[in-house]
C-alpha cells in the first residue's frame, strides 16, 4: 500500500499507513499520519482548540524522535520525508510553553461540535457530513480533481474535530443507533472514496 499527500497548500496526508514501527525513511504509522493531519488543520486557526493540537504535537516528536517517514502526494505523485522539521513551527512554542510551566500540561480535549452532551451527533455533524457527500457527487459529475481533493482536505478536517472521540445517530433506516467518528460509520469510507477519486481524474 502506498501513503498519499494531497496537493493543497495544507498538505493534508491521506489517512491510510502501512508501517506498524516507525522506522527512518520507513513508511509513516497510522499515529504519524493522524497526528501530522492534526497539527497541520488545527494549526491552519490561531487557538489550540481543546489542547489537541498541543497533544499531537508532542506525540509525533515522540513519535519520530529525530527520525524521518516516507509519503506520497496525490497530485505528483513526489515521495517525500516527513519529520517534525515540518511541522516545527506551529509546535515548538506550544511544547516549550508547556515545558516552561509549572502547571501540568492538560489532557486533550474532551468534546467537539460533533457531538452533544447525551453523545449524539450534533447538527453541525450532519451538516459537515452532508457538504461532503455534495463535494463527491459534483467530482463525479464533474470528473474534477480539484473537488476531489476539497473532498479530502474537508474529510481530514472532520476526521481532526472527531479527535478519537465519537456520537451516535440513527441508521439510514432509523431504526437503530450506530457509531459514528474518525475511524467507524460513513466517515472513513467518504474519506476513501475522496483519495479514489483525486487519483483516479489525476489520470
Amino acid at each position: 500500500m502506498r501513503l498519499a499527500v494531497l496537493g493543497l497548500t495544507a498538505g493534508v496526508l491521506a489517512l491510510s499507513a502501512c508501517a506498524k514501527i516507525e522506522k527512518d525513511d520507513g513508511a509513516c504509522t497510522q499515529s504519524t499520519l493522524d497526528s501530522y493531519n492534526n497539527i497541520v488543520t488545527l494549526g491552519l486557526g490561531t487557538y489550540d482548540n481543546g489542547n489537541s493540537l498541543t497533544a499531537s504535537c508532542q506525540k509525533i516528536q515522540s513519535l519520530l524522535n529525530g527520525r524521518s517517514c516516507k509519503a506520497q502526494r496525490v497530485s505528483s505523485g513526489e515521495e517525500f520525508s516527513i519529520s517534525y522539521a515540518a511541522v516545527q513551527k506551529t509546535c515548538d512554542p506550544l511544547i516549550n510553553k508547556n515545558s516552561n510551566s509549572s502547571t501540568p500540561v492538560p489532557a486533550p480535549k474532551k468534546y467537539s461540535k460533533y457531538i452533544d452532551e447525551d453523545g449524539r451527533c450534533t447538527e453541525a455533524y450532519k451538516s459537515d457530513i452532508k457538504t461532503l457527500r455534495n463535494y463527491l457527487k459534483k467530482s463525479i459529475q464533474h470528473k474534477s480533481k480539484d473537488i476531489a481533493d476539497s473532498a479530502f482536505y474537508h474529510c481530514a478536517a472532520m476526521r481532526a474535530e472527531f479527535y478519537e472521540l465519537s456520537c451516535k445517530t440513527y441508521d439510514a433506516k432509523g431504526t437503530k443507533f450506530v457509531v459514528i467518528s474518525g475511524k467507524a460509520g460513513e466517515l472513513p469510507g467518504l474519506c476513501s472514496d475522496a483519495k479514489r477519486l483525486s487519483e483516479r481524474f489525476s489520470k
